[in-house]
């Protein structure tokens, strides 16, 4: 094939021969591949239900139906990286290890239910959708040496150590809308004493409340930013950072309420932390300030002192709440994603209504679908469009995108990607735009792998970008050259149909 390749390359064929031998190579491929194959593939591959819908590297669970496996940890196992595993309603009395990035989704966390413990220790991990519950020792989930992960839409109720931890250099991960109640510890970063930080963590929109410590930084941990949560009824702390060496942690713009006894211990701060985002942003509501407000700005004229060296400078005279979101334009690259592709990243550039610079978007609050995070770098402000108008192009990475995509059973056709985030100063953004996804060897993205995506191919085997036959569409790929390796894509894939 290869040498093939080089040849077709080296000599300037007319056009119609180009297409006459890509559509030659094609029926030569699809043969071998249907002669290689046994007849039996298909059928041994397939499960009744709902798994024959789902694409293929998505693992189904379920505690007592029909489905690839029955227990969580035996689809970790036999998955591959960046393989989905998809957990139906049930009890599953495990405690599973993560040790691989993967996609784990419960199919709703009020009936997916975890009674054990969950250990993730490894990078980009997206865990979401499940109830993790068990009157017992440990936490109910862990993460170690674990980067980039996501864990969102979780409930985790039970009388254990903790609710969430994160310890040994856990750092860049994402813990977002989830319960986290009775446990003693609601969410813990950072592990005791030692050097092993957990750093740039971002903690939002989480609900703490019922344990005996809400949220504790600890062991040097830095960089980690809690915004948007409700901590409230811990009965020994509310935001707690108890190790001198955690320092320049952000917390701001939390309902902070009656934690600690007779409510008056919200927070503790043995470090150097800050408690607000500045003016006009604010800092976070306190159930115990006794302030007042003389110029009706909705922000207590003192601070809201939490010791000598802490203090929130701009504290809420009421429970905060987001401002009005404003509407920004999205423009996401590529247009066309292959959900099992190899390009690593996908880009998105950000433009926000006049009156607004892009310059002040928070970045680390920056998040598509609501389940992944904005890399911090690289970021690039310039004008994308040519319109005259400056806009932050920021990058996601393409297999939790592509993970979330195919979460949804969506194989073909059109998908609308949401972006949100804030300022610096609170005001929140929101944006859209749509973009057509396919499965292998799908080049129409019409669901079928069929003579339509020979043609396309052949139409532009030979090109490259800026060549006038170049299209986008037919790079399978995406290695920027239409060869014979996009129509191999299709060979092996020939007949299939993405429903």
């Amino acid at each position: 094939m290869e040498k093939s390749k080089k040849l077709l390359n080296r000599i300037d064929f007319p056009r119609k021969l180009h297409r006459l031998l890509a559509l030659s190579l094609a029926v030569v491929l699809i043969s071998y591949v249907a002669a290689a194959v046994p007849a039996n593939w298909l059928r041994s591959t397939e499960v009744v239900g709902m798994i024959t819908a789902l694409p293929p590297h998505t693992w189904i669970v379920d505690d007592d139906g029909a489905a690839h496996f029955h227990t969580i940890q035996e689809a970790i196992n036999a998955a591959n990286p960046e393989d989905t595993i998809y957990v139906r309603a049930g009890t599953y009395n495990e405690n599973p290890t993560v040790n691989k990035t993967l996609l784990l989704i419960g199919e709703n966390k009020g009936n997916t239910i975890i009674i054990g413990n969950v250990l993730i220790e490894a990078g980009r991990i997206q865990f979401k959708g499940f109830s993790v519950e068990g009157d017992m020792p440990g936490s109910g989930i862990t993460l170690s040496y674990s980067n980039y992960s996501v864990i969102s839409d979780n409930r985790i109720a039970s009388k254990r150590w903790a609710g969430i931890t994160l310890r040994e250099y856990s750092n860049n991960n994402t813990i977002s809308n989830n319960i986290v109640v009775d446990n003693e510890y609601g969410i813990k970063i950072g592990y005791f004493s030692g050097p092993a930080g957990c750093n740039n963590n971002i903690i939002t929109k989480n609900n703490v409340s019922n344990n005996t410590i809400g949220i504790e930084i600890c062991t040097a941990s830095t960089g980690n930013k809690i915004f948007g949560n409700t901590v409230e009824n811990n009965s020994d702390g509310g935001i707690l950072i108890l190790d001198v060496g955690a320092s320049n942690n952000k917390i701001y713009h939390n309902n902070i309420l009656y934690n600690g006894e007779a409510w008056h211990r919200n927070a503790e701060d043995l470090s150097s932390n800050i408690w607000d985002a500045g003016l006009p942003s604010g800092g976070n509501f306190w159930s115990d300030y006794t302030g007042v407000d003389t110029n009706g700005d909705g922000i207590g004229d003192t601070p809201y002192v939490i010791d000598a060296d802490s203090q929130d400078r701009y504290p809420f005279m009421s429970p905060w709440a987001p401002l009005p979101v404003i509407t920004a334009t999205i423009d996401t690259h590529p247009d066309v994603l292959s959900l099992l592709g190899r390009v690593e990243w996908i880009s998105a550039h950000i433009e926000l209504p006049v009156g607004y610079d892009v310059s002040d978007i928070d970045v680390s609050s920056i998040m598509l679908n609501e389940t992944t995070s904005a890399e911090l770098e690289p970021i690039t402000i310039g004008d994308y469009d040519n319109d005259t108008t400056p806009d932050l192009m920021v990058s996601f990475n393409r297999t939790l995108v592509a993970g979330y995509i195919l979460s949804k059973g969506i194989k073909t056709g059109n998908v609308t990607l949401t972006a949100t985030g804030q300022l610096i100063d609170g005001t929140l953004f929101e944006g859209a735009d749509s973009i057509r996804v396919r499965m292998p060897g799908d080049i129409n993205s019409d669901g079928v792998v069929d003579g339509m995506d020979i043609t396309i191919v052949a139409r532009a085997f030979g090109s490259n970008p800026g060549d006038p036959r170049w299209n986008p569409i037919a790079d399978q790929n995406e290695d920027n050259t239409i060869d014979g390796l996009d129509i191999v894509s299709i060979a092996k894939n020939f007949g299939k149909v993405y429903t």
